[in-house]
């Protein structure tokens, strides 16, 4: 059983297929399963909120988000919010860009 599904439920259904290069970091407290791709302390994250707009704890959020985190080091376990990359409630969308392994380097290699 994946990590998120044991964190929110082994019927959690995300609605997207999730690279192999994000890595399952999905935490019972957070609103949602979460997955990361890293570059040094750069990091893009993904967050998938329930499909039920009543069942997310944020008003009006997307379902799918690709944000970028920045952490102070390698062993900084808190990285700070830097940027919403993309958001949008569609799963096609979503996965055109996050299957996009240049894309997303392009965005970890920015100054």
């Amino acid at each position: 059983m994946e990590c998120y599904q044991q964190q929110f439920g082994g019927n959690y259904a995300l609605g997207i297929r999730i690279p192999e290069y994000f890595q399952d970091i999905s935490y019972r407290h957070d609103t949602g399963p979460a997955f990361t791709f890293s570059q040094g302390n750069r990091i893009l994250k993904i967050c998938v909120l329930p499909e039920s707009l009543h069942d997310r704890e944020i008003t009006g959020a997307y379902r799918y988000t690709l944000m970028e985190m920045k952490a102070d080091g390698e062993d900084d376990d808190c990285p700070a919010f830097a940027a919403i990359h993309f958001e949008t409630d569609s799963p096609v969308a979503f996965e055109k860009v996050i299957f996009d392994r240049d894309r997303l380097q392009g965005l970890l290699n920015r100054n």
